[in-house]
């Protein structure tokens, strides 16, 4: 089921990448939204080229970061929901650590989801009840979280630190094996890749941050909820998350 959306959704998030690196290897102009956050030519071009080829293919709703309208949301049974680069910050600083993620919602369920890191050329994806997968260097892998309990390997922020990462590092120390930085979606997917297990998010995301790297987490056996352990709600009329948490087992939460 959905295997055409997955085709679909995988190739214009490939041609979006290709313009991306185009300009990722120049001089780009770095802009600001209203809300300060950053914004170059690239988000811009890639948001075009996703639209456009989604648009080709179905008559779904689409839910972009970069063209979205304030009272548009996903009130149709299925809807897109889009970031056409994931991790600004981290394409500003030309480190890799930035993704471009789809994400298609049926109803009030995550039911596909597609997160490829341009730079590193790392496709991960999800349909709902198939699993997860990863593809590099031309091998597909099934990914699954880690079996570790107890003792866990942290992932914090690259660019988004606050005070209260700093104390849940110092009031879980004694369960942490090791912290590692990292930006974007990349963290909940290499937490469904086992390679991570714990990562808190303190402060607001919007949807189009968590929902294709959270089918993604899901399917590889892991959770993603809200500080408050309930879901995301996908269908609303704003955008924005409250903080949430990726583990890789319930059992690995943390001191708050």
């Amino acid at each position: 089921m959905y295997e055409k959306e997955l085709k679909i959704c995988k190739e214009v998030v490939l041609e979006a990448s290709e313009k991306i690196l185009e300009i990722y290897n120049t001089d780009f102009e770095v802009m600001r939204k209203k809300d300060k956050s950053p914004i170059t030519i690239a988000d811009i071009e890639a948001n075009k080229i996703i639209i456009t080829g989604l648009k080709n293919e179905f008559d779904y709703l689409l839910v972009s970061e970069e063209s979205v309208k304030h009272k548009q949301f996903c009130d149709k049974n299925v809807c897109f929901i889009i970031d056409p680069i994931d991790g600004t910050k981290e394409f500003v600083k030309k480190n890799g650590e930035f993704t471009v993620n789809i994400a298609m919602l049926k109803n009030d369920e995550l039911v596909l989801g597609v997160v490829y890191a341009p730079v590193l050329k790392e496709m991960y994806y999800a349909i709902k009840d198939e699993g997860a997968f990863l593809e590099k260097d031309g091998i597909l892998k099934k990914i699954n979280v880690s079996n570790r309990v107890g003792k866990v390997n942290v992932l914090i922020s690259r660019s988004h630190q606050s005070e209260r990462s700093i104390n849940l590092l110092e009031d879980n120390k004694e369960n942490i094996i090791k912290v590692d930085r990292l930006g974007s979606s990349l963290k909940g997917c290499r937490i469904a890749a086992g390679e991570q297990d714990v990562y808190y998010r303190f402060g607001p995301t919007c949807i189009w941050d968590t929902a294709a790297m959270q089918i993604i987490i899901e399917e590889a056996g892991g959770v993603l909820k809200l500080l408050n352990d309930k879901k995301i709600n996908y269908k609303k009329t704003n955008y924005l998350n409250d903080e949430f948490y990726i583990v890789n087992n319930e059992k690995n939460k943390m001191k708050i």
